[in-house]
């Protein structure tokens, strides 16, 4: 596998420590780049962005944003792709609600209450009830989010809300594809992953216990040990 290389896609309002338990494992066996979705506000620009950072062929893994991103690169060039893993992540566009929640986001942006948005609004909804007081995993939680900034996450809400679907590429994904999701993932309910691991013909369906949306911090291990076993199909 030394030839091998995987791309990690953080979500919204994260950073590469959203990965930090799989980088530092799966780094002993695979070169492991986390690509940066903060400057452009289209998701298809994200992805070409990635192609062209990244030529040949390479391991893929999306976390929530970053699962809708992977998909659009493998709508672009799916060739490339050896392995894909989609991780609490939505292949369907935007509901009119989404919509509205996402306009709500940027308005409080551009009026200046950006620091409010992770503490007061994300969090209930991003880890599992029983991480809501654990002060370690919260306080990275809104590190990575004032890290990304409001500028940043202003884009990438606009890509969200201007986003297609990808259920109509699924049967067509051909590689080894892992789809894991927290069991209590309140912002991409088990339901889409499901449907996911229905839809894509060469597909591995984990769900993790007792978690929530952001999988890969929240259950570290776990989550390494699956892509672990993914990376040696």
């Amino acid at each position: 596998m030394s030839n091998d290389r995987l791309i990690l896609i953080p979500g919204t309002l994260c950073d590469g420590r959203l990965w930090s338990h799989q980088k530092e494992a799966l780094g002993k066996i695979i070169e492991v780049k986390v690509a940066d979705i903060s400057q452009s506000d289209s998701i298809k620009e994200m992805a070409n962005f990635i192609l062209q950072q990244e030529p040949g062929e390479f391991s893929l893994a999306g976390l929530s944003m970053g699962g809708i991103i992977a998909l659009e690169i493998m709508r672009l060039a799916g060739d490339r792709v050896k392995r894909l893993a989609l991780l609490d992540t939505n292949p369907y566009s935007p509901t009119e609600e989404q919509k509205q929640t996402f306009q709500m986001y940027i308005n409080y942006c551009k009026a200046g209450f950006f620091q409010d948005i992770t503490p007061t609004y994300l969090l209930p909804n991003l880890i599992h009830p029983s991480r809501q007081t654990d002060n370690g995993l919260t306080t990275l939680i809104k590190e990575m989010a004032l890290n990304i900034g409001p500028e940043a996450y202003i884009r990438q809400l606009t890509a969200l809300m201007n986003r297609k679907g990808s259920m109509d590429i699924l049967s067509e994904i051909s590689c080894h594809t892992l789809v894991l999701t927290g069991k209590e993932d309140r912002m991409c309910p088990l339901a889409l992953h499901e449907a996911m691991a229905d839809s894509i013909p060469n597909s591995k369906l984990v769900v993790i216990e007792e978690c929530g949306h952001l999988s890969t911090l929240e259950k570290g291990e776990t989550v390494t040990n699956s892509l672990l076993e993914w990376l040696q199909k």
